[in-house]
């Protein structure tokens, strides 16, 4: 089978990342080695390529019945702006995907899923839309997504946002500009534990951003990161 590749592809084999396969994506394991990598991220910011990531839209007068009906989480606990980490559950309860919901307004939501789990995923959440009718779409392959994380990522992502990063609260985000590109989804959603931001790009703007990051990276605060 042929492997997928993020609009990032030839950015990072030039940064002469180690590739592997992963869910079905040729992804870049390391750059300059897991340990210069692990210490970046708990002591500057690393730059992750992680476009793999699937993306669902639900929105519509009946996106939250439709989404409550897949997820535990009492989505009545977040509103427009936030965001909960949660599970994708089968009709017995078993656990299908783990994911993260991002509310954007009051009838419409992303969800984010694992790469190995996108079609599956939306096959079944399309099967169980049936009794509410809202609008699911796959954004998978129109948006790319970058984490950037560690102590100094906050700062060092603030020269390109007019948005006070330090104001968005854990699980929350704002749609505002980044880089001068408009409608980039600002998110403190990290996995690393370290702080930072996720930032979801539309496919057409994410090259320029990249390069944007590390054009200012004087000082090497910022370091590409491999999975």
């Amino acid at each position: 089978m042929e492997l997928k590749r993020t609009p990032l592809f030839e950015l990072c084999r030039k940064a002469q990342c180690r590739l592997t396969p992963f869910a079905g994506w040729e992804m870049p394991i390391q750059f300059s080695g897991l340990i210069n990598e692990h210490h970046a991220v708990r002591t500057k910011a690393g730059l992750f390529d992680i476009s793999h990531m699937g993306i669902v839209e639900i929105k519509g007068p009946n996106a939250k019945d439709a989404l409550q009906a897949l997820v535990p989480s009492d989505l009545n606990r977040t509103g427009p702006g936030e965001a909960c980490y949660t599970i994708l559950l089968n009709k017995n309860g078993g656990i299908i995907d783990d994911l993260i919901v991002y509310q954007i307004e009051l009838d419409k939501y992303l969800l984010v899923v694992n790469a190995s789990n996108i079609q599956k995923d939306y096959t079944w959440i399309l099967d169980q839309n049936k009794a509410f009718n809202a609008t699911i779409i796959d954004e998978s392959n129109n948006y790319s997504l970058l984490a950037i994380q560690g102590p100094k990522a906050i700062d060092y992502c603030q020269k390109f946002t007019d948005v006070d990063l330090k104001e968005i609260k854990n699980y929350s985000h704002v749609t505002s500009k980044f880089n001068n590109c408009n409608d980039i989804l600002l998110s403190k959603t990290g996995y690393t534990g370290s702080g930072g931001l996720e930032i979801y790009i539309p496919n057409k703007d994410v090259v320029n951003i990249w390069d944007s990051l590390f054009k200012f990276n004087k000082n090497e605060t910022l370091m590409p990161i491999g999975l």
